[in-house]
């Protein structure tokens, strides 16, 4: 069972989630444009992006159908946190690294 899920509703067809994988090594991105009749997974392995990562929490956002953010957060720890920022501009068919923020 996934931990916290974050959820993203850009259009009356298209949804896409969020979740930590269950062995906490990867970020899973569902979608779906077609009201949830079928859906596609995207798995990223955020423990390749940075030193320190865990299972923190991700923030989906999709500002239309194709284009939106996935932002990583690690878990908080003597005042540090990694964060980490992902774009799509073709509905998750591939990412990119936009910005990474080590403290």
């Amino acid at each position: 069972m996934p931990g916290p899920v974050s959820a993203a509703f850009p259009d009356e067809h298209t949804a896409y989630t969020a979740y930590f994988s269950p062995d906490q090594v990867h970020l899973i991105v569902e979608s779906t444009a077609d009201r949830g009749a079928s859906w596609q997974q995207t798995s990223i392995e955020y423990s390749s992006l940075c030193d320190s990562c865990d299972a923190g929490k991700a923030y989906l956002d999709f500002t239309d159908s194709r284009k939106g953010y996935l932002l990583y957060c690690s878990t908080p720890a003597a005042g540090k946190m990694t964060k980490i920022l992902l774009r799509t501009a073709d509905g998750g068919k591939s990412e990119g690294q936009l910005y990474t923020a080590v403290p």
